[in-house]
């Protein structure tokens, strides 16, 4: 039993970067998504008046 918490507490410093890089692919993904988010709801907003002062 010594043995495996030994192991395990020396395989934490590995999770944790692990945990790490995750953490900063997912801000990456995050950030670079967004933009474009923001981009199509301009769009559909656009879309929408022009449809609605088409029904006028």
């Amino acid at each position: 039993m010594k043995n495996s918490i030994d192991e395990l507490q020396a395989a934490i410093p590995g999770v944790q970067k692990f945990i790490n890089d995750v953490e900063r692919d997912v801000k990456k993904w995050k950030f670079k998504t967004e933009p474009r988010l923001d981009r199509i709801q301009v769009i559909l907003d656009v879309l929408k008046i022009d449809s609605n002062e088409k029904k006028k």
